[in-house]
């Protein structure tokens, strides 16, 4: 049998005998209820892995059954709860698959002892005795280890969430923000487009309310608070998306379709005072501040050319403009349209390049690949024409390496020279592995040790 945990929830579980033995010369049998509940800010990453935790009685793996047929002994009930049977008298539990962030409470494994008596609960004909509920704890400290990345992704269960992982691809963590969040708040398709703060304390990120993805006219802007005890407070009520610090971490960016299109705003770290510093009719997006503060790359439609049918033009650059609007420049100049696109602009840590994706120049079946330029938009150079890249490049602390997103929707990482490509994770949607993560999105990567 598989007992499965899912962030924010806890399952219950009723063991079933499947071949395991009770003490000599019993044969009587009863139903028994084991209820996990996994605990803390950070969930494990078991509960994209189909399995999940796995329980063992009596040394044994216990397999779980067809939950289809008459007769079976075991059922999942409206709530999933599990319902099963095992024989009377005692028996050894252990948790097994736990990861090194999470620590089981009290002995693991532990002795039950299974009771005899009246059924006093009974689901598709399988009965459990009050006496024999259990209840197990599983705490998932929040640890931040360095320099390491977060990022939105897909779990198993189709949700959206915010993960961290280290930056070699390892010990990949899921966030449970839904835990912080309001009821009325929370959404299935969850937080996307997390960015650290300066310091590493905080991660800003869009919550869409009512679904879509990382850039939603529904979505809202809410900080992580990780200083302290873990804390999530909503920044706007007007609608807000792919929010970025500034680098002093007083200020936020962020772009909002709060005035009927996508504008470029900045607002105070606590939310007040938002400002739109793009004022222009067409779409302006994914802002990304300079190093010192003082400009704001973005990617703006407005040199495009209006499509019949289309809310925006069909081609894109990357603009720079002054921290408080003023001075907008095209750095990019592509004349081509559609697939030829410029965008997802991201400063380096020192100031001195501005990665891009662009269709320009790419060796075909790839339509977009990496680039850098410099901050005037002179000297574009294509460091991934061997790679399909689609989002949001984010530079290592010390500036040397990249990560972004590729067409397979997964995270790679490799040299500012287009060198050493390796891929953090994989697959288009999650699987059995737990480094397999769906629809990744957004990285952000912490420059604190």
């Amino acid at each position: 049998m598989t007992c499965r945990h899912r962030r924010g929830l806890a399952w219950s579980c009723l063991l079933a005998g499947c071949g395991v033995l009770g003490p000599s010369g019993n044969e009587s049998t009863a139903g028994l209820r084991l209820t996990i509940e996994t605990r803390g800010l950070a969930t494990d990453k078991s509960y994209f892995v189909p399995d999940g935790y796995r329980i063992t009685v009596d040394g044994e793996h216990i397999e779980w059954q067809a939950l289809s047929g008459t007769g079976a002994t075991t059922v999942m009930t409206p709530e999933g709860a599990f319902l099963v049977v095992l024989p009377t008298g005692s028996h050894e539990l252990e948790l097994v698959g736990v990861p090194p962030l999470c620590q089981v409470e009290g002995p693991n494994p532990w002795v039950i002892e299974v009771f005899e008596g009246a059924a006093t609960q009974e689901i598709n004909g399988v009965r459990w005795v009050e006496r024999n509920d259990f209840e197990k704890a599983i705490d998932c400290a929040f640890v931040l280890r360095g320099q390491e990345i977060a990022f939105s992704g897909a779990d198993r269960f189709g949700g959206v969430a915010i993960f961290l992982m280290g930056e070699d691809g390892s010990e990949v963590v899921g966030l449970d923000l839904a835990a912080l969040l309001p009821p009325a708040e929370r959404a299935w398709q969850g937080p996307t487009a997390p960015d650290w703060s300066p310091d590493g304390s905080q991660i800003v990120f869009s919550h869409p309310s009512t679904g879509g993805g990382r850039r939603t006219p529904e979505a809202d802007i809410y900080v992580l608070d990780l200083s302290s005890a873990a804390t999530v407070t909503r920044l706007t009520q007007s609608g807000g998306s792919e929010p970025v610090w500034s680098p002093d971490g007083t200020r936020i960016a962020f772009s909002s379709y709060r005035g009927g299109d996508w504008e470029v705003y900045v607002m105070d770290s606590d939310g007040s005072g938002p400002i739109n510093i793009t004022n222009n009719p067409a779409r302006d997006v994914e802002p990304t501040w300079a190093p010192d503060g003082g400009r704001i790359a973005f990617t703006s439609h407005r040199d495009g050319v209006a499509e019949p049918g289309l809310e925006v033009t069909t081609n894109s650059e990357v603009y720079v403009m002054d921290a408080d609007g003023s001075n907008p420049v095209n750095l990019t100049h592509s004349d081509a349209q559609g697939a030829d696109r410029d965008d997802h602009p991201s400063w380096s840590p020192d100031g001195s390049l501005i990665a891009f994706i662009s269709g320009r120049d790419v060796i075909p079946p790839h339509n977009w690949a990496l680039y850098v330029m410099e901050p005037d938009g002179s000297n574009p150079v294509n460091l991934a024409n061997d790679q399909f890249v689609i989002a949001r490049p984010a530079w290592s602390p010390t500036g040397t390496r990249i990560v972004v997103v590729s067409g397979e929707s997964t995270l790679d990482i490799r040299d500012i020279d287009g060198s050493n490509l390796v891929r953090l994770t994989t697959g288009l949607h999650p699987g059995t592995d737990p480094g397999e993560l769906g629809r990744v999105n957004a990285p952000s990567w912490r420059s604190v040790n």
